[in-house]
């Protein structure tokens, strides 16, 4: 039989034990639960940030379908107001002209002049009424004889004041139009050289071009000119 203290040794052995299975089973257990925490906020973060980019590209979105909206409804009204300035030109509609003519004391035509200009002088008093003016609608277009101009208390109506070279403006084109590209002067345009620098290059700023490589045993460089390095 055991004696009295083996036995008691014994009992405290087994209650560590007991104790140390429960420590490691908390711990165990503890440790699912960050485990399980940290997974759970994981997620958590994970769906913030969908939900985040979710926001953005629906906010994305509204601003484009906005933006298209918008330049849709411009380029509506930009046609509209193009439909209505060409229907103003074809009917010969003063408002829309481009500029004027008139006749002067001698008999001569004058012109043209834009509305704007012509307008200022009417107020001001320094075309008379009855004095002979016609429009015209576009650039190099046939020119007006004097036989058939008009006087400006015959085109416009009462009161002149108000009325008289009155002028709708001519609507923009779209932004994304084609510009016309300057055409670029070849080097067969440049004037020969005849030895002098000073000649030579008038001449050369005469005809527009000022890209030749300048050669420093020729001279010192013309003020205005420039010498750039690359060539044609």
């Amino acid at each position: 039989m055991f004696g009295s203290g083996m036995f008691q040794a014994l009992q405290k052995k087994q209650k560590d034990t007991s104790k140390e299975k429960e420590n490691a089973a908390d711990r165990l257990e503890a440790s699912r639960r960050r485990a399980a925490a940290e997974v759970a906020a994981g997620r958590e973060k994970l769906r913030a940030q969908r939900e985040a980019r979710e926001r953005v590209a629906a906010a994305t979105e509204q601003a484009l379908r906005e933006e298209r909206e918008r330049q849709a409804a411009e380029e509506k009204a930009r046609n509209a107001a193009l439909e209505e300035y060409a229907s103003l030109v074809r009917k010969r509609d003063p408002r829309a002209a481009s500029g004027w003519y008139y006749v002067d004391d001698a008999g001569a035509r004058q012109g043209p002049f834009a509305s704007t200009k012509m307008r200022a002088w009417f107020v001001d008093g320094h075309l008379s009424h009855d004095l002979r003016v016609a429009p015209v609608f576009e650039e190099g277009g046939k020119l007006p004889g004097t036989d058939i101009m008009q006087r400006i208390d015959e085109i416009f109506d009462e009161p002149l004041l108000t009325s008289a070279f009155r002028s709708v403006a001519r609507p923009r084109p779209p932004p994304n139009a084609e510009k016309p590209k300057p055409s670029k002067r070849k080097r067969d345009d440049a004037p020969k050289p005849t030895g002098d620098w000073l000649k030579d290059s008038l001449a050369r700023q005469k005809k527009g071009i000022h890209h030749l490589r300048h050669d420093r045993n020729q001279g010192p460089a013309m003020l205005f000119e420039s010498h750039d390095r690359n060539q044609d």
